[in-house]
């Protein structure tokens, strides 16, 4: 924006609304990890969830991808960083 030579103001809220969201990143990415956790551990101990349901298996299905989904959305942070 700085290179386009934008209006000051538009430049200083921009700036304002990246570090807003900025700050917000680390407390999403622990309140995600606390509820995968949640998760996991339900599906482990849960005595009256029928292992061959369909809800058990979507949900076991969703955990598994996880861990690809956070790298891929953590990838997308660290892009958007490189922005400013």
């Amino acid at each position: 924006m700085k290179d386009e030579m934008k209006d000051g103001y538009d430049i200083k809220k921009f700036e304002e609304v990246v570090g807003e969201s900025s700050m917000m990143i680390p407390d999403s990415k622990r309140r995600l990890n606390e509820n995968i956790e949640s998760l996991r551990l339900f599906l482990d101990t849960a005595s009256g969830l029928h292992k061959d349901s369909n809800l058990y298996a979507q949900a076991q299905e969703f955990i598994q991808t996880i861990p690809e989904e956070k790298v891929m959305a953590e990838t997308l942070v660290e892009d958007d960083a490189e922005v400013f």
